[in-house]
């Protein structure tokens, strides 16, 4: 009961899909049935010219049923041709407007949907389910011209020799019983290919995305093995599902050959009783051939539906995934759009419910000042800053900017005064005007401009043989590391954000430039707040305040000096930390050297 219930939850699914193209439907419905009714003719002008043409001689008669045969054999094919490019653009735009609204579903989710689901199931989802979709929209046309033949077919059979149709009805039977009993086989034998698909995809999506640094681990041999394993297992997947749809039409053609020979026997004996011509044998014959035609399509058709189930249940999953961040329904937008104080009360949050990270955590940042969180990694810093951008919401506290608890601002609003940069540049193929603009698309130029020179991007815009309308290639690699950043944070300063959290954001920067650079957003930023979160104690002289965090709790809070002077917790990340830059090379870009060596964010 459950499969029928799903079935029909799935059927009604795609028929909703479909409603908006409901006239093409109809207009499509129209020409194949035209089709279908011209589909009966030609037996019926067979059979006349076998009883009544041939055997009076007429070349006149013979030359108008050659010529009537033409006409239906033509406009059949034209009625159904058209038919077929009507539904095809429908079925083009249904893949059309469902890639958009998943990837618009896709973009509305929160960050723990995107952390756990791998990038290379989530494109085998829009790309590969979805045209999953599209193409069995496109066999509409056949499942109609299927329906329409067997009806008309079997009402003209009916007409011509009532008692060999009744001959064939237990067939029509046996033909139902086995779409039923391997229903359940063709469902789950697609499942699983479906899934092992998405397997093998998300292992390719992140394998060449990371190829260069899996030669650099002289890891080739693994990655070849591993996804040896995941492909194998999608080659058995498919060819299970091929030997069940093959085994389920074999039965569906030991039908159509025990009706062949039914008809034939039978109706040779009513030849010979006088009870049907010849001519109505051979039009019976051709029209038994018509009745099993269709249900044979329509077993093509089942085992087509069978795999688009399990898309169509791939996409309803996400469709249906509810943001575990929601603006609540009397959000409000942030006041004073140049301010920026941020509260967190009493926070608490974890992953995990059993693995706290912050445990009644109280910190505030005031109207323009500049304050670092520091402290092993796990004690909870990248999570405070996920907290103030509202990509998770606390369990328990609150936390606040410009004195409104975030769960009641709305998102855009939270997102244009608040900006997270991570230490991973995320940049994209386009040039780097487009990538700069991305956040703020009306910025004139004299801004772009002033932002690349705050972000020290000048040397580059000299080298990039376009300027800026220079490409720079799939995630930025055209670019060094930290030209990557700079370039980030050129284009957050477009934005103006009232807080800017920087997440290990200058981590591929050299000491040196790093100072500049920091130095340069403080004096440009003097009135918004900046949360700096940071490995590199060295760095931390430009800021107002340091909070050290330890175990889900500030621990002390202080200057640098201050706080060494304390020689606490922070004395001994300071002590920890490698000797000074001087035995670094300066380098704009990303070098390995012993500073720049620090573990991953919380």
């Amino acid at each position: 009961m459950p499969n029928h219930s799903r079935a029909k939850d799935d059927l009604l699914w795609f028929a909703a899909q479909i409603r908006p193209f409901f006239r093409n439907l109809v207009l499509s419905m129209l020409l194949i049935a035209s089709s279908s009714l011209m589909f009966l003719l030609d037996p019926l002008v067979l059979k006349w010219m076998l009883d009544v043409v041939l055997p009076s001689g007429d070349f006149r008669l013979l030359a108008f049923c050659v010529g009537g045969l033409l006409v239906i054999y033509s406009s059949r094919l034209g009625l159904f041709s058209l038919g077929r490019i009507i539904n095809f653009r429908t079925a083009q735009r249904l893949a059309f407007r469902l890639r958009l609204r998943l990837l618009d579903k896709i973009n509305g989710l929160s960050a723990d949907f995107h952390e756990t689901m791998p990038v290379g199931e989530k494109l085998f989802r829009i790309e590969q389910d979805v045209d999953q979709v599209a193409e069995f929209g496109s066999f509409v046309p056949h499942l109609l011209q299927a329906a329409f033949n067997l009806l008309f077919v079997i009402v003209a059979m009916s007409i011509l020799n009532f008692r060999l149709v009744l001959g064939i009805a237990p067939l029509l039977a046996f033909a139902i019983y086995i779409a039923v009993r391997y229903q359940n086989r063709l469902r789950s034998s697609a499942e699983v290919a479906q899934e092992r698909g998405g397997l093998e995809s998300s292992f390719l999506q992140e394998h060449l995305a990371s190829v260069v640094q899996v030669q650099l681990l002289n890891g080739e041999h693994g990655q070849t093995e591993s996804f040896r394993e995941l492909a194998s297992a999608r080659m058995n997947a498919l060819d299970r599902r091929n030997r069940v749809e093959v085994f389920f039409g074999a039965w569906y053609m030991a039908a159509i050959a025990a009706g062949t020979l039914a008809v034939l026997g039978y109706g040779g004996h009513q030849v010979f009783a006088g009870a049907l011509s010849i001519g109505g044998l051979v039009a019976f014959y051709t029209y038994l051939a018509r009745v099993f035609d269709p249900l044979y399509s329509t077993v093509d058709i089942y085992a087509r539906f069978t795999r688009v189930r399990a898309s169509i249940g791939r996409i309803i999953e996400i469709a249906e995934q509810a943001p575990s961040i929601r603006e609540s329904s009397n959000a409000v937008s942030l006041p004073h759009r140049n301010r920026g104080t941020v509260r967190l009360i009493d926070a608490s949050f974890a992953y995990k419910p059993q693995f706290p990270v912050l445990s009644y955590l109280a910190l505030e940042i005031l109207q323009g000042e500049k304050v670092a969180l520091v402290g092993f990694s796990g004690s909870g810093k990248s999570t405070v800053a996920k907290l103030i951008a509202r990509l998770y919401d606390v369990q328990a506290g609150t936390v606040e900017v410009n004195g409104v608890d975030v769960r009641h601002v709305k998102l855009d609003s939270l997102r244009a005064n608040v900006s997270y940069l991570m230490q991973e540049a995320i940049l994209f193929d386009r040039s780097l005007k487009e990538n700069l603009l991305l956040g703020c698309p009306d910025a004139t130029d004299e801004q772009v401009q002033g932002a690349l020179e705050i972000a020290e991007l000048q040397d580059l815009l000299s080298r990039l043989p376009n300027g800026w309308d220079t490409r720079i290639g799939p995630r930025g690699t055209k670019i060094s590391g930290g030209e990557r950043q700079r370039v980030i944070l050129a284009r957050t300063l477009l934005k103006k954000p009232a807080v800017l959290l920087l997440d290990e954001a200058t981590s591929a920067l050299d000491a040196p430039a790093e100072r500049r650079i920091l130095r340069n957003l403080s004096q440009c930023l003097q009135h918004q707040s900046i949360v700096f979160i940071s490995h590199r104690i060295s760095s931390l002289h430009w800021v107002d305040r340091i909070a050290v965090l330890h175990r889900g709790a500030i621990e002390e809070q202080g200057s640098h000096s201050e706080l060494i002077r304390k020689g606490c917790l922070y004395m001994s990340l300071a002590n920890s930390e490698a000797p000074p830059d001087k035995a670094r090379k300066p380098s704009s870009g990303v070098g390995l050297t012993h500073a720049n060596l620090s573990l991953p964010t919380d």
